[in-house]
């Protein structure tokens, strides 16, 4: 459909959509983690505590399985639209003690690998390649992928005046302390055809429950 419809058609079906979630959002400018400049703010909200994370996604939900869930904003106020380089995304984690580590988000099938593969190893060992749903847990694997897809993040283009948001997955291994260390780093954000902007980092420090 996308390839019938030109560019301005496109970005103003986007920004209904679009508007249609940031009415119902929070202010993400009233968020601790956030980071502002040239008209595109970016707020970030981590899901490490269980009882939220299960609240937002249900009994069967990735904190349970070591997997940080982070509830992204992107807010375009300028009057061009904004693309944000999903792929380039990291989550770095940089302890006084330790190694620093440079995660990448999860696709939804790899949230989903981790959350149905039992017997996981530990942090030091070798990851299970993402298997193929057995008969009899395909069809819990449909259900929970029907709940996180619409939730992920995967839209990048912000169109004028509009936000987006969805959620990006971190394998943190259950180690949640690491979150006092750790910046949500956005190298990227242009305006279509123009130069990037400055790059965004967010504290992901641990903060009380609202």
């Amino acid at each position: 459909m996308f390839k019938t419809m030109g560019l301005p058609v496109l970005l103003l079906a986007l920004a209904a959509t679009h508007l249609a979630i940031a009415q119902s959002a929070p202010d993400p400018a009233a968020w601790p983690a956030r980071d502002s400049h040239q008209g595109m703010l970016i707020s970030a909200d981590p899901y490490s505590d269980a009882t939220r994370a299960k609240a937002r996604f249900g009994k069967k939900h990735p904190q349970a399985h070591g997997v940080l869930a982070v509830d992204v904003y992107l807010r375009n106020d300028t009057d061009k639209p904004l693309r944000v380089t999903l792929d380039r995304i990291l989550l770095l984690i940089e302890p006084p003690e330790g190694r620093r580590q440079r995660l990448s988000p999860l696709t939804v099938a790899e949230v989903l690998d981790r959350m149905l593969t039992k017997d996981r190893p530990g942090p030091d060992g070798p990851r299970p390649r993402l298997p193929i749903p057995r008969k009899d847990s395909r069809k819990e694997w449909r259900k929970l992928e029907e709940l996180f897809s619409p939730l992920a993040l995967t839209l990048g283009l912000v169109p004028p005046h509009s936000m987006a948001r969805g959620f990006l997955f971190f394998d943190l291994d259950g180690r949640w302390e690491l979150l006092a260390h750790a910046q949500l780093y956005i190298p990227e954000v242009r305006p279509l055809g123009g130069e990037p902007l400055l790059f965004f980092e967010l504290e992901l420090s641990p903060r009380a429950p609202r």
